[in-house]
């Protein structure tokens, strides 16, 4: 089976398992992941704001968020969330490194605009 076929199996088992446990935080942080994987990015980011409504103090979750909001180029929402990492998790070195390499593409944008 492809990588398609993956995710898409992988959703109908998560759907399953939140049927029988509405609040499984991590069914709907993977269904996000393949839902991202499939670049269903809006599906995928309802996915993880599930996710933080049952566990709100999770940073993987906002970190995920923040992968799909960067891709949808929304930046500030992005950042937004890896900060919500960063604060919940405070020595999660992936959501410092997400959100410089953020901080770095908005500053290259700006100085681009400047410079045009």
């Amino acid at each position: 089976m492809n990588e398609l076929g993956h995710n898409q199996e992988a959703i109908k088992n998560y759907d399953i398992a939140i049927k029988y446990k509405p609040d499984f935080a991590v069914a709907y942080h993977a269904k996000g992941n393949a839902l991202k994987n499939l670049e269903k990015l809006l599906e995928a980011i309802e996915n993880y704001d599930q996710a933080i409504l049952y566990r709100p103090n999770y940073a993987d979750h906002y970190n995920s968020k923040g992968i799909a909001l960067n891709e949808l180029g929304r930046h500030q929402e992005a950042m937004e969330s890896y900060n919500l990492a960063i604060k919940y998790d405070s020595d999660n070195v992936y959501a410092y490194q997400l959100a410089n390499e953020l901080a770095k593409k908005i500053k290259k944008s700006n100085l681009r605009i400047i410079t045009d």
